[in-house]
């Protein structure tokens, strides 16, 4: 089976959430939310700097990962289940719900590997992760 490594991408969500007082979002709402949507997720993607991550499989260096940017997705729906995590990035809990969703980013599909152990590594500006498959 394919390996799916995600370098950085962005999920743009129109996650209302309870204030207290009343439901609140600041990308649903307006005429033109759809499209504030993309451009949030454009504009971050536009900013990621593909050079600080380095990829290697086995020891053997991924060139160009600059080629691994997926695009802007169509939009979809995601659904936040209750407690969900993005209550962790804010005090006001997210609403959960099925919530209009677009993405963005970099992710590494490499091909079926060989049977056997094989080392993955993920450099990011001096951190690195291993995974051994």
């Amino acid at each position: 089976k394919a390996l799916v490594i995600p370098l950085s991408n962005l999920i743009t969500i129109t996650n209302p959430w309870f204030n207290g007082e009343e439901i609140v979002s600041w990308l649903s709402t307006g005429p033109n939310y759809q499209d504030n949507m993309r451009a949030s997720c454009l504009d971050y993607v536009n900013n990621i700097d593909v050079s600080m991550f380095e990829v290697k499989v086995d020891g053997m260096l991924l060139p160009n990962l600059g080629n691994y940017r997926t695009g802007i997705s169509e939009f979809f729906y995601t659904r936040l289940p209750t407690n969900n995590i993005y209550y962790l990035f804010d005090d006001t809990p997210t609403l959960s719900g099925d919530y209009l969703s677009i993405t963005d980013g970099y992710y590494v599909v490499l091909k079926a590997l060989s049977a056997g152990q094989h080392r993955v590594s993920l450099e990011i500006s001096r951190f690195t992760m291993l995974i051994t498959i």
